[in-house]
């Protein structure tokens, strides 16, 4: 069964995430953010203000968002005066307001996002200490499950988007596809459908698609460290030179044994065993057993679950994005993952 339609599966996975990488920011959270910001800053700067009694609602599509981390981590730093400053005074000429969107394809994780975030948003500012602004941006949540290969189409359908403006289409100022979700994109066709998906929905001239690709998915290459844990690549030929010299290596505890008891319900442990890869072609599958257990160690219930991931050929990715008219703005490098910044290609004038 894929993991991440299990019911037992969402909660486990929150915790297992939580001991692979601690309870501290995601390496992920200052790209996110700082994307947002010049995001921001080229709407306000690009689309005048208009006077009305309606808000201008910036889109931010979060898709695979799982049970829902970036959502939370967004919604802090669009609440926080200290790193929006212009936001205060975009807010007070042009109502401008957020509208946060989670896409996922499974039910269970997707229930789980919605009460997860929507509690974490409606936390008291002080429950963790959270900045006031002196005038909180209008602030939305919307969910749709979907897939990313037809999340535009499916939003457009569920919620009735039409363009802005006809002759400059799209809806989402940004999108988001964190974690290596990208690598759950196991046919040439579904990474074309999910880039023809992104042109579609994302706004021209200032809408950015940031797409994370995991290291250990990337083709294997020359091994050595880089000074930063975060540089900017800068563009999509760079790739070969530079993302490639870094070890491609999983986490250590990956690989191991996970026992955790359950926070939602403290009668129950799950155990997370060691799971087993295997090839076929460019597509990996990694399957384990997750068992929920008692409080004395008796099985309650036993899962056989797995998941799938698609190695990284640039050379596809890169026509894809070119055939989809959609262009590589910059190339971020992490530790363990790549973010490709997509916009709109601007059309050529006659």
């Amino acid at each position: 069964m894929d993991a991440y339609h299990n019911a037992d599966w969402p909660e486990c996975y929150d915790l297992w995430v939580r001991h692979l990488f601690g309870a501290g920011p995601s390496e992920d959270v200052p790209i996110f953010r700082r994307v947002l910001q010049d995001v921001l800053r080229n709407r306000v700067q690009n689309e005048p203000p208009q006077s009305s009694a309606k808000p201008q609602y910036l889109n931010i599509v979060d898709i695979g968002t799982g049970t829902g981390r970036v959502l939370c981590d967004l919604f802090d730093f669009i609440s926080n005066p200290d790193t929006l400053p212009n936001l205060e005074t975009s807010i007070a000429t042009s109502e401008l307001g957020f509208r946060l969107w989670g896409t996922e394809p499974s039910a269970t994780m997707l229930a789980r996002a919605n009460a997860l975030v929507t509690a974490h948003c409606q936390k008291p500012s002080d429950d963790p200490p959270r900045p006031k602004r002196t005038r909180a941006p209008p602030f939305q949540l919307g969910w749709c499950r979907c897939s990313a290969v037809d999340f535009s189409s499916t939003m457009r359908q569920t919620f009735g988007f039409r363009d802005e403006d006809p002759a400059l289409p799209g809806f989402a100022d940004l999108i988001i596809f964190a974690a290596g979700g990208s690598g759950h994109l196991v046919s040439p066709d579904d990474v074309r459908n999910f880039l023809i998906e992104v042109a579609d929905a994302l706004k021209p001239g200032h809408g950015r698609a940031v797409v994370s690709v995991l290291r250990e998915l990337l083709p294997a290459g020359e091994t050595q460290n880089s000074e930063a844990a975060v540089e900017v690549i800068g563009n999509a030929d760079a790739l070969d030179a530079t993302a490639l010299a870094k070890p491609s290596e999983k986490p250590d505890k990956v690989d191991q044994l996970f026992r955790v008891r359950s926070i939602d319900s403290p009668d129950q442990v799950f155990v997370k065993h060691p799971p087993t890869e295997r090839w076929d072609g460019d597509v990996r599958t990694d399957s384990f057993i997750l068992d929920v257990e008692d409080l004395e160690g008796r099985v309650l219930r036993t899962h056989n679950l797995e998941w799938k991931s698609r190695r990284f050929d640039p050379d596809t990715w890169n026509e894809a994005v070119r055939d989809a008219v959609l262009e590589v703005a910059e190339i971020i490098d992490g530790e363990i993952q790549l973010w490709y910044v997509l916009r709109r290609n601007a059309p050529l004038e006659a």
